[in-house]
């Protein structure tokens, strides 16, 4: 685009003189010797019958002889009515061509503006368009001008001068802005616009604008022309920007909407067309593809390899991104030989990183000499595809070696400054040589860059000795959180001694380290290196462990965890591992993680009995307050506790249940406090004496109560709205309760002074639903029999 718009400035700029003189230069000279028969060669492939595209590859290759005969053929041609194809063929070859236009073609193209046929008007204004040339500016602007002239032919004229952007053409457009013919003056207003890149409101504005700007001397008119239309360019390369991100979302939504079994098609489809945006689309939707571990057709994948040939460089750069993403070593051939003839600086790199991921030893002579050169815009991608080879283990041991070699001495010889060092480093560490180390360990000074020091840390840490550790414990604390965080990963997987551990520990807090990605990199070597550390000494970091909201106590499980490990082979501290895992549960219930802390202390009381551990009534106490607050009570809690029970103090006991009951006493929490009634009767934590008869007496008052009012409720409900039938399944389940309440609202029905029917009958039926041995009354009987029915209803005893 930058060299379109200089192109544009320098055309601009030229006067019509001098650009009449650049044409005449640019003009092939004539050919020594005519051939007539490559002249009748030519003419027959212009006038013959074969397709438009061979007409014009004549008429082109016709333009490009000098001789004379040529040129009087091509007016020839130009003047054949009879024959619009041929026409148009030479018309836009000469679009094609501009510098090849004679002028005695201008006057044939200027009559063929007339045609009646659209085709042949609209080549030869792309053909006199194209021109630019002084003539052809004076004889379009005579013909707009002349009211004798076909009116099509006046249109097209004005329509060609309006894209030309030269001074002239302007200045042969304006008299048109004032003419009779609004057909006229609307065609010069747009053809204004076009070619000074403006909006005018009327013809008449347009020529105000014209008259204020036409006696600028013709360099400043032309740089503010150039302004102009520079601007206009960016508008409307913004708007073709925006249509194409809108054309290029629509089809990959149209991609991710279509089913499973579509989507190959719609690759295939994406990856042939002639836009090379779509194509780009669609060497992305692959790779995402790739990348979730869905692999594409492969009708796809032969296609996205064609596309390591494009003639667009940033397809072909991409289409070995995506090759090389396949991990198919038979790619590697077919990359090596493309990279090998590409002049494109990216897809060079691209080529290159490719062969990193599918190459293998056979690659290892290019890319080390790839690495040698001191010009070689892929340098650093062959560095670094070296280092993947070696990490895919597709190097033998000497192979190995020599890459080795080769690498550090390329690495000795890069200046500090040198970009390419970090690169060096990181592929140090996937080599892992053991003569990397000095290298490695210089590069850890101060003075180096963060990016280096980082790089120099993943290639220590490649070699696994945890000697070498001792000058990245400092940079576990760096103000660099990327070093931060490959320092303390380094520390993590190889760290042994207390200086590392204390500097892994110092990430923890979170006042110290921001990053969460740093803190659980330092917490997974902290739990490694305290894995092989004593129980103590474990547990004497729990309490120590920072405040971090509930990560610290999710860390101080962790922990408890190790220390639980590491007593567990050990029978004889078997009161121990009681105790440990009494203290996990404890967290564990305090992290809501209910179920798992049961589990855990009912294993710590069975250690803990047989170990006759003094702190057995005490996890045995919690395993029981934890269940009856869960309303986890049952037959393996009570299992659980019955090694316990010599160490469980009654009263205590029982005032666990006392509590954990009555709190739940309520209209809200009365099922739960039933349900845990009768877990506790079934299988009671102690012998003996216990409230539970009490509390179920209590229980079952307030059970009695809100099934009285449940039915109450009903009965209201029912006496509005005979069909509820939620009401009549609520007053069936109340039991005796509602019972007792339909016997007493029974009675009020019947005693009332107007009998009402419908509600007696409502009623007799709930009654004998609850109670079907009850002999219902005859409609017909007497108040007072009816009362002595109503009043044999029996209430059964709770």
């Amino acid at each position: 685009m930058r060299e379109f718009l200089t192109i544009l400035a320098i055309a601009l700029a030229l006067t019509p003189a001098a650009a009449a003189q650049d044409v005449a230069r640019s003009q092939p000279t004539s050919s020594a010797v005519f051939d007539q028969a490559r002249l009748d060669e030519l003419l027959a492939l212009i006038s013959g019958p074969n397709a438009a595209q061979v007409r014009r590859t004549g008429a082109k290759e016709l333009l490009r002889q000098r001789w004379p005969e040529s040129a009087r053929a091509l007016l020839n041609l130009l003047n054949a009515t009879e024959d619009n194809s041929a026409r148009c063929a030479v018309a836009d070859a000469l679009a094609d061509l501009p510098e090849a236009l004679d002028p005695s073609y201008i006057e044939p193209l200027a009559a063929m503006l007339s045609d009646d046929d659209a085709a042949v008007r609209k080549s030869a204004a792309g053909a006199l368009g194209a021109a630019r040339s002084a003539e052809v500016i004076d004889r379009l602007g005579r013909l707009s001008c002349d009211v004798t002239a076909a009116l099509p032919a006046r249109l097209a004229a004005i329509e060609t001068l309006g894209q030309m952007t030269e001074y002239a053409s302007v200045a042969a457009i304006v008299p048109s802005l004032g003419d009779a013919n609004p057909e006229i003056r609307n065609q010069a207003l747009l053809a204004v616009q076009n070619a000074t890149g403006q909006t005018f409101e009327s013809p008449t504005a347009a020529a105000g604008w014209w008259e204020g700007t036409r006696l600028l001397p013709l360099a400043d008119w032309h740089r503010n022309q150039i302004s102009r239309l520079v601007a206009r360019q960016r508008t409307l390369l913004s708007e073709l920007e925006a249509l194409r991100a809108r054309y290029e979302r629509s089809l990959r939504d149209r991609f991710h909407r279509a089913a499973a079994a579509d989507r190959p098609a719609l690759l295939l489809t994406y990856l042939a067309d002639t836009e090379p945006s779509v194509r780009l689309l669609a060497l992305d939707l692959v790779r995402s593809q790739l990348a979730d571990r869905k692999p594409p057709g492969d009708e796809v994948v032969v296609r996205v390899r064609e596309l390591l040939g494009d003639a667009e460089p940033r397809v072909r750069a991409l289409a070995a991104q995506v090759v090389g993403s396949l991990r198919n070593s038979a790619d590697a051939a077919a990359i090596a030989t493309l990279l090998e003839k590409e002049p494109a600086a990216e897809v060079r790199r691209s080529f290159v990183d490719a062969l990193g991921q599918v190459g293998g030893s056979g690659d290892v002579e290019l890319l080390l000499r790839l690495m040698a050169s001191a010009h070689e815009p892929a340098r650093r991608e062959a560095i670094a595809a070296l280092g993947r080879l070696a990490e895919r283990e597709m190097l033998d041991a000497a192979t190995k070696s020599r890459v080795a070699a080769d690498l550090l001495a390329t690495y000795a010889g890069l200046a500090a400054t040198d970009a390419l060092r970090e690169a060096a480093l990181l592929a140090m560490g996937r080599i892992a040589d053991p003569r990397f180390a000095p290298a490695c360990a210089q590069a850890l000074d101060a003075r180096e860059s963060a990016a280096i020091r980082r790089a120099a840390i993943i290639g220590v840490e490649s070699l696994k000795d945890a000697e070498l550790l001792t000058p990245i414990v400092p940079l576990a604390s760096d103000a660099d959180a990327t070093l931060r965080k490959a320092a303390v990963d380094a520390l993590a997987k190889l760290g042994a001694s207390d200086a590392h551990f204390q500097a892994l520990w110092a990430r923890l807090a979170g006042a110290a380290e921001p990053s969460d990605a740093v803190q659980q990199a330092a917490w997974s070597g902290v739990t490694r290196i305290l894995t092989t550390r004593p129980a103590s000494e474990i547990e004497s970091w729990v309490e120590r462990v920072p405040d971090n909201g509930e990560t610290r106590l999710l860390r101080q499980i962790d922990l408890l965890r190790l220390a639980e490990q590491s007593l567990a082979g050990d029978s004889a501290a078997r009161g121990e591992l009681g105790r440990v895992r009494s203290l996990i549960a404890e967290r564990l219930a305090a992290a809501r993680r209910t179920e798992e802390a049961l589990t855990l202390y009912a294993r710590s009381v069975e250690d803990l009995a047989a170990a006759d551990a003094p702190t057995l009534g005490t996890a045995a106490n919690s395993l029981l307050r934890l269940a009856l607050s869960s309303d986890a009570y049952g037959p393996a809690v009570a299992a659980a506790l019955a090694p316990a029970r010599a160490a469980l103090d009654g009263p205590t006991v029982w005032n666990e249940v006392r509590s954990a009951v009555e709190s739940r006493l309520t209209p809200e929490r009365l099922d739960q406090a039933l349900a845990l009634l009768t877990a506790l009767a079934a299988d009671p934590p102690l012998p003996g004496e216990s409230p539970i008869v009490e509390l179920r007496a209590r229980a079952n008052a307030l059970l009695a109560q809100r099934e009285e009012k449940a039915a109450q409720a009903a009965i209201v409900a029912l006496r509005q709205n005979p069909t509820d039938e939620a009401a009549r399944a609520a007053l069936l389940r109340s039991g005796p309760a509602g019972l007792s309440v339909l016997k007493h609202c029974l009675a009020q029905v019947v005693n009332a002074d107007t009998l009402d029917v419908a509600q007696e009958q409502l009623l007799c039926e709930l009654v004998a639903k609850l109670s079907p041995a009850w002999t219902r009354y005859d409609a017909g009987a007497s108040k007072a029999d009816k009362l002595k029915a109503i009043e044999s209803i029996g209430v059964a005893k709770q």
